[in-house]
């Protein structure tokens, strides 16, 4: 791609005037690379009234353009609909990028099918289960932790698709179905064999670990 011109930010309450050369700024495959190896990314979008809407996604940066999906029922989905203006930001507020621009659904399911493969291609964990279906489980909140160690089966049964795929849905929003089929990808079911778990915010820390062994099947 064209690489996009690089200049310093309009920034009038500036302590003294911005320099007018470009030494020190970031070049654009800096901002690539945190495009395309961030997890997750806000998005900024206006409801109709003109209040700000700010949500977390799900993307890919492919095709010199940040894509991502959400059902048409949500809140992001509707005011994009009436204004396409959005803003995404990437998940590390220490080096972010920022991007600004305009969305467009893409209805073309052809196209579908190719960011289906960037988006869930079959990735390095799932070659690794193949080998190995051992696998540790770790919750988000590292102060409030708990981490579940068992073994990874991957489920072929398009039945079992359809009702983890409402489960999903209802927890995380959209329709991951219609992704899930075009891009071909894996499921699996973690059987739990030992859990862990520790909260920092108990009176007694060491006290309050706790371990959970489950009876084999």
């Amino acid at each position: 791609m064209i690489e996009p011109k690089v200049s310093r930010p309009y920034w009038p309450d500036a302590l003294q005037k911005p320099s007018s050369e470009t030494t020190g700024l970031k070049s654009w495959p800096w901002a690539l690379e945190r495009l395309e190896k961030s997890h997750n990314y806000w998005i900024s979008t206006s409801r109709p009234d003109g209040r700000p809407h700010l949500m977390l996604v799900w993307g890919v940066w492919w095709q010199n353009a940040f894509w991502f999906s959400t059902g048409p029922r949500t809140r992001k989905a509707k005011n994009i609909a009436v204004d396409p203006h959005c803003v995404i930001g990437t998940e590390k507020a220490d080096e972010s990028v920022i991007l600004e621009g305009l969305a467009e659904e893409i209805k073309d399911r052809s196209v579908w099918k190719q960011i289906a493969q960037v988006y869930n291609p079959r990735t390095r964990k799932a070659k690794n289960i193949a080998v190995d279906p051992h696998c540790v489980i770790g919750t988000e909140k590292a102060d409030e932790a708990v981490i579940l160690e068992g073994l990874a089966e991957e489920i072929k049964d398009r039945s079992v698709w359809k009702q983890i795929a409402q489960v999903y849905n209802r927890k995380y929003g959209g329709d991951v179905e219609p992704l899930l089929v075009a891009s071909d990808g894996c499921v699996f079911r973690v059987q739990p064999q030992v859990a862990f778990g520790q909260d920092e915010h108990t009176e007694n820390f060491t006290e309050s670990v706790t371990r959970w062994n489950f009876p084999e099947n």
